[in-house]
């Protein structure tokens, strides 16, 4: 045999065994790559807790416009949403916003003055649904269980 077609032969078969490498690697790093795309789907922000949800149901039968937050015991604020005058508004509570104790206040801003009624300090826990309203003189808000 020539050694020119030895040649071809080997340069073949070196060919053959890359092509084979790259092949198994390639494989390696798309099963790698369904693997951590699984992870973040299942672990990641993307995916939705189905635990049961907090809400805060605010009638405001006031005549003016109120921003409702949300205090836990550390001081922290949250701002639930905004209430129209005359209307009634189911708020979701984050978990994050009651924090561990699930000690919270209910604050009302009103819009057209200084006024911040508020609650004064409940437990909310998880899944529970309260009832809070404002009344017409906008200076109180009480506070029942509730439903949505």
């Amino acid at each position: 045999m020539s050694t020119m077609f030895l040649n071809g032969i080997y340069r073949i078969y070196r060919i053959y065994r890359i092509y084979r490498i790259y092949s198994a690697s390639r494989g390696v790093r798309a099963l790698a790559l369904v693997l951590v795309l699984g992870g973040i789907a299942a672990c990641g922000p993307f995916r939705r807790g189905t635990g049961p949800q907090t809400s805060v149901v605010f009638e405001n039968r006031s005549v003016d416009q109120v921003d409702v937050f949300v205090v836990n015991s550390s001081g922290n604020r949250a701002r639930i949403g905004t209430v129209s005058p005359g209307s009634t508004q189911s708020l979701r509570v984050s978990p994050a916003a009651i924090g561990a104790s699930g000690a919270v206040t209910v604050v009302a801003r009103v819009f057209a003055s200084n006024r911040t009624p508020s609650t004064g300090q409940i437990t909310l826990l998880p899944g529970d649904v309260i009832r809070v309203t404002m009344p017409p003189e906008g200076n109180i808000l009480s506070v029942l269980p509730g439903r949505l």
